[in-house]
């Protein structure tokens, strides 16, 4: 198990400075081009630019995840993988685990070179503790989310239909988020199911407490949200958790025939598809006119073209067109209901 994350080590180390230096240039570019913020003339004022590092780390995780796993779904690659003198499940967490290091190395490297931008063009300006709390918050969440994010490629027979599965994945979430903001306000606020969330409210808050004189406003809002951060924390940490465990304990079960093959899934097409049109359709009800229409027309074209996708062929099986056909109606009665 070491000496092949000394492998990894050693042969994917060009892959991890590429990953690093590509964002951590645009990041440490955005903050140089809008130097004329530095320092701000308002002392409330903090650098909104820093949290574009996090979204940016996001993307990064996404594509780390897709890098160290797709070996495990390339029907040319697995056997070799698999013959290797390492049980799977310890190929898997060497995968997982390196697939961490080189997403902690490029938020260190994107992190510690946009503090030193940031602390260089403000002269010391804004209160930096905060910026480290961050570092520190971050981290947290990225566990949270990389376990998550693995856990949906994973499902997948092949490397296209995971990529796919993480698109629809947070399709499904902001449709689920859009569904309890409109509905549920006051229990969650605005997009409190989105598995960003806590991540989001958390940079907010922090860059803004880092302005020479916090503004309260900030520390208000961040209180309120409170009790919804800390529901999506621990829904998503109980999500994580299960997905980490889960993928351990299935990879022993993988049959090597089955990569390169149609991703039927439990939680793949047949999940993502359905739940999709229902929170979609129920979400759209709340507009109104003649946008109700236009849009239910799109998500029940777009689950059609994802069964086609799922089947690989343009004829696709009667029980998918049921899949649609009752999640549309459920979608509609369920809009109903809520409005």
């Amino acid at each position: 198990m070491k000496a092949y994350f000394n492998y990894l080590t050693k042969t994917k180390w060009l892959q991890t400075m590429v990953m690093a230096l590509i964002p951590t240039f645009i990041f440490v570019l955005t903050l140089i081009l809008n130097n004329r913020t530095y320092p701000p003339t308002n002392s409330s004022r903090f650098s909104n630019d820093f949290g574009m590092s996090v979204i940016y780390i996001s993307i990064v995780l996404i594509i780390i995840v897709i890098f160290r796993f797709s070996s495990l779904r390339n029907p040319k690659e697995v056997d070799l993988y698999y013959a290797l003198p390492i049980s799977r499940k310890k190929l898997y967490l060497v995968h997982l685990l390196f697939g961490f290091v080189q997403l902690l190395i490029v938020w260190t490297i994107m992190f510690i070179l946009g503090f030193i931008t940031i602390l260089i063009l403000s002269n010391g300006y804004y209160r930096e503790g905060f910026f480290f709390l961050l570092y520190f918050i971050v981290i947290f969440y990225l566990v949270i989310l990389y376990g998550i994010t693995s856990f949906v490629f994973l499902r997948a027979n092949t490397i296209f239909d995971g990529i796919t599965f993480i698109l629809l994945f947070h399709i499904l979430f902001l449709f689920i988020s859009l569904f309890f903001s409109n509905n549920l306000i006051g229990i969650f606020m605005s997009f409190g199911l989105n598995p960003f969330y806590s991540l989001g409210r958390w940079t907010t808050y922090l860059l803004s407490m880092t302005a020479h004189t916090p503004s309260n406003s900030a520390t208000e809002y961040f209180v309120r949200a409170l009790p919804s951060v800390i529901t999506n924390t621990l829904v998503f940490m109980g999500l994580a958790t299960f997905c980490y465990i889960y993928n351990y304990k299935m990879i022993e079960q993988e049959k090597t025939e089955n990569i390169g093959q149609i991703s039927d899934s439990k939680f793949g097409y047949r999940l993502y598809i359905p739940l999709s049109i229902i929170f979609g359709v129920s979400t759209v009800s709340l507009f109104g006119g003649i946008i109700i229409w236009l849009i239910n027309g799109i998500l029940v074209s777009a689950g059609f073209i994802g069964f086609f996708i799922f089947r690989r062929t343009a004829k696709i099986k009667l029980i998918d067109v049921g899949y649609i056909l009752v999640s549309v109606i459920i979608g509609i009665i369920l809009g109903i209901l809520i409005n």
